[in-house]
């Protein structure tokens, strides 16, 4: 199961993953990502995978689909509270340097202020 919340900041949107994201459930968060694409003023999406248990391959390709389609209007996709085994995911794919991480909220706004 996944769940998702959602919070609108001034220049940012920012996605909190809950529990697994999986193919029977990927639609959930591609829905949600859609959504803020088409009605968002802000295309840099934080998301937070304190609570994230699993990524299946196909919940990854979510993620290089959204850089995809936010390159044209520079959005950016930042990751924070990662767990290991998302990392090593990407570290295994070859795709950890296409992101930007960071350790909490915190150390992102200070990774993109200095």
């Amino acid at each position: 199961m996944l769940e998702i919340t959602h919070k609108t900041g001034r220049q940012f949107e920012l996605l909190e993953l809950f529990g697994r994201l999986e193919t029977s459930n990927a639609e959930v968060l591609e829905s949600k990502i859609s959504h803020i694409i088409n009605n968002s003023k802000s295309l840099d999406i934080i998301f937070n995978l304190s609570k994230l248990e699993f990524c299946s391959s196909y919940g990854l390709r979510i993620f290089i689909k959204l850089k995809k389609d936010l390159a044209p209007y520079e959005g950016r996709i930042f990751f924070i509270n990662s767990p290991d085994l998302f990392l090593e995911l990407l570290d295994m794919t070859g795709l950890r340097n296409q992101f930007i991480f960071a350790g909490n909220l915190s150390d992102l706004w200070n990774k993109l202020l200095s």
